[in-house]
């Protein structure tokens, strides 16, 4: 996962985090959140924890979720802020990341909301 020639593939994905066994999803989230946090790890790396933690997360059972949101309470006494920072990072990824097509349609719609202001005689955007 350490190189720029990771494939990105969602569907591959996706269907490769689903077949395996509760287990090894369990221990991959773990291995992925410790990566993740650890300050020396490389800026590749934590750009393809990005994008495979959210696909992973909606395949991890409740309990598997809550262990990795208590580890990152668990970070808090160390007092590196660093680490601290990026566990948030990891839990606030991989919880709230929104589907392609919600962000497709949400840019649709904030486009055609914008659309009359675009159409508007030039001399009516100075006003803008």
């Amino acid at each position: 996962m350490d190189t720029a020639e990771f494939d990105r593939n969602e569907i591959a994905a996706a269907n490769a985090f689903s077949e395996i066994p509760e287990i090894y999803k369990n221990e991959l989230s773990n291995r992925l959140f410790t990566v993740y946090v650890d300050p020396h790890a490389s800026s590749v790396i934590r750009s393809n924890i990005e994008f495979v933690a959210p696909i992973l997360w909606k395949v991890l059972p409740k309990e598997n979720k809550q262990q990795i949101v208590r580890r990152v309470d668990q970070e808090f006494p160390k007092g590196n802020s660093v680490r601290t920072k990026y566990a948030f990072e990891f839990v606030t990824l991989a919880a709230c990341r929104r589907e392609k097509s919600y962000r497709i349609s949400f840019g649709f719609a904030a486009f055609s909301m914008l659309k009359p202001i675009f159409s508007l005689p030039k001399w009516r955007l100075s006003a803008f």
